[in-house]
């Protein structure tokens, strides 16, 4: 994934994905939530704020604010 990153007067600016069809989300993720999986699409996780344990190729990972994560669709 090629990800593009201006710094700019307000703040900083990053695009994900240049004229291609996708839906982007912000998602506030409660404490303690169940593990989610998708194998039918790829999915990019960014943590904007706090901490969250990530689970990628059966390893677990704890993420802290700024980490980016990438899971590939599963064939």
């Amino acid at each position: 994934m090629e990800k593009l990153i201006e710094e700019r007067q307000l703040g900083k600016y990053e695009r994900f994905y240049l004229n291609q069809v996708t839906t982007v989300k912000l998602l506030s993720i409660k404490s303690n939530s169940s593990l989610q999986y998708y194998s039918n699409r790829e999915e990019f996780r960014k943590i904007l704020t706090g901490e969250a344990e990530m689970i990628l190729s059966n390893k677990a990972y704890l993420g802290k604010e700024g980490d980016e994560f990438f899971y590939s669709k599963k064939n």
